[in-house]
């Protein structure tokens, strides 16, 4: 079977999206943090930054697990499709169940790496502005792009992998649907 260009294309982008998360990060974190004081602070915030996600994560957790296993009993997308063959028709909804888990790691990954960045872009942007204002903004502006493009990055990434191993658009239901349901637990959270 052969991939459809669409699909290489996407991966690449994907591809290329994270490593550009990463350059951000790297251009992030070379800059200097400031002083003793807002080192001190910065080191506070990070605390409670990786207390609050630890204590999420746990929650979610809990949740994506509950909420695959509910998949698996829920009728499959994919008893019609003209599409895609299933491997194992007897068990049930597993392919939705693993797109929904991936989609769900694949949200708390680029979640955990933005907030890492963020707190990490905090005192060097406010150094950065000691220096000038488009020193602190580039900082800042390099910081934020990070969670935007790991995001992007992600998503390419996980559902041209899918949608390549099963062929079927429904595939980027479960997908989207974890990746959703985890980014809706963050901004709520």
């Amino acid at each position: 079977m052969a991939v459809p260009i669409i699909l290489i294309v996407a991966l690449i982008a994907g591809i290329i999206s994270i490593a550009m998360a990463m350059y951000f990060r790297y251009l992030v974190l070379k800059e200097d943090p400031g002083n003793e004081r807002m080192v001190e602070v910065a080191g506070y915030i990070e605390e409670g930054a990786k207390t609050y996600i630890k204590v999420q994560y746990k929650i979610l957790g809990i949740f994506v697990a509950v909420l695959a296993v509910a998949m698996l009993f829920l009728p499959s997308p994919f008893e019609e499709s003209t599409t895609y063959t299933r491997l194992f028709p007897d068990v049930l909804n597993w392919e939705q169940m693993i797109a929904y888990i991936i989609g769900a790691v694949g949200s708390m990954l680029a979640g955990w790496l933005g907030m890492y960045v963020g707190v990490k872009a905090n005192t060097r942007a406010a150094q950065g502005c000691t220096i000038g204002t488009k020193k602190g903004f580039d900082i800042a502006f390099f910081g934020g792009s990070v969670m935007g493009l790991a995001v992007v990055g992600v998503a390419l990434i996980g559902v041209s992998v899918l949608y390549w191993i099963v062929p079927d658009p429904m595939i980027v239901l479960g997908f989207s649907f974890g990746a959703s349901s985890v980014a809706l637990f963050m901004k709520c959270g």
